[in-house]
Order: structure tokens, then C-alpha cells, then sequence
């Protein structure tokens, strides 16, 4: 089969899914955000979903509800072709205190999260110059603990998230 052939065939799979995602984003109001990328690492209890045990690359998007919202937004978009977005209700300020997340995950197709997903923020700071704080700081570092990751109960992961400020 070509390529293109290929292509057409899974276009069909994926145009519901982008068109959902598309309305679904397209409700939200405008809010900066960051965006970069880093890794996935410590796992503990995600065998049995058959989740790797070395470092998996990610992009991200960070929207901090400080700047424009109520809600704060964590997605995570992974080389194999998944997308996991993590909502949290306020600030995700470093802390050791684990908020529950509204989470979304795409393999082929969306679906909610089930268990739900909580975060701890064990780390967000400036990259750049020690002790700014959002929105003043146009590059952080995060490093957010998940719990139930990918939908997997028991399942820890952390993403360390490298994050420059994507607004003027």
C-alpha cells in the first residue's frame, strides 16, 4: 500500500477526533500560554498498562490559570502519536498537596480519563533568573507528579517540562 493510500485510509480514523478537539478548544477563552518540551520519567506501578520504564520525549503546553482563566492546562503530546491534557481547577503552585485533574487522553481516538488523573506540582520556577513568577517569567521549569497517568490506576509518571512563554 502507498503512502498516500495509507494516509487516506487513516484519515477517516483521526477527522473525528480533530474535528471534536478542534470544537472543543475552539469554546475555551484566549489564554497565554507556555510551550515546550522535556521528558517523562519515574514510573512506578505502570507495568501491567505496559508503559516503558526508560525516558519517553514529550512537547507541552502549559496554560497557567494566573494568566487569563480559571483553569490551568497541562497537555503532553507524545512521539508516539498520543496526546494527554490535564485540567486543574486554579493555580499549580509547587506544593506536595496532589490535585484532582479532569484528564483527557487520545490513542486513535478521545477519551476521559478514567480513573481520574491528579497532579503535584513539585517544581515550577524560573529557568532563567531565580524566583520570577508567572506570568513574569518568560521561560520555566516544571516538574509535575501524576498519578492514575494514562488512565492506568496506580500508575505514577513525572514530566520534567522545559517552557518558554509563547505571548508577546
Amino acid at each position: 500500500m502507498s503512502m498516500t493510500a495509507f494516509l487516506r485510509s487513516q484519515s477517516t480514523r483521526f477527522l473525528p477526533v480533530a474535528v471534536a478537539c478542534g470544537l472543543a478548544f475552539a469554546a475555551l477563552p484566549a489564554q497565554a500560554e507556555y510551550a515546550g518540551g522535556g521528558y517523562l520519567s519515574d514510573y512506578r506501578g505502570c507495568e501491567s498498562n505496559g508503559w516503558p520504564t526508560n525516558i519517553e520525549m514529550v512537547r507541552a503546553r502549559y496554560s497557567p490559570s494566573e494568566e487569563g482563566g480559571n483553569t490551568s492546562e497541562i497537555v503532553l503530546d507524545l512521539a508516539v502519536g498520543a496526546s494527554m491534557v490535564y485540567r486543574v481547577n486554579g493555580a499549580l503552585e509547587p506544593n506536595n498537596r496532589w490535585r484532582a485533574a479532569e484528564g483527557y487522553n487520545t490513542w486513535g481516538a478521545l477519551y476521559r480519563s478514567t480513573p481520574r488523573p491528579s497532579l503535584q506540582i513539585r517544581e515550577r520556577r524560573s529557568a532563567i533568573s531565580g524566583g520570577a513568577t508567572i506570568p513574569a517569567s518568560y521561560q520555566i521549569y516544571m516538574q509535575v507528579r501524576i498519578r492514575n497517568f494514562n488512565g492506568a490506576r496506580g500508575c505514577y509518571a513525572t514530566a520534567n517540562l522545559m517552557l518558554r512563554h509563547t505571548g508577546d
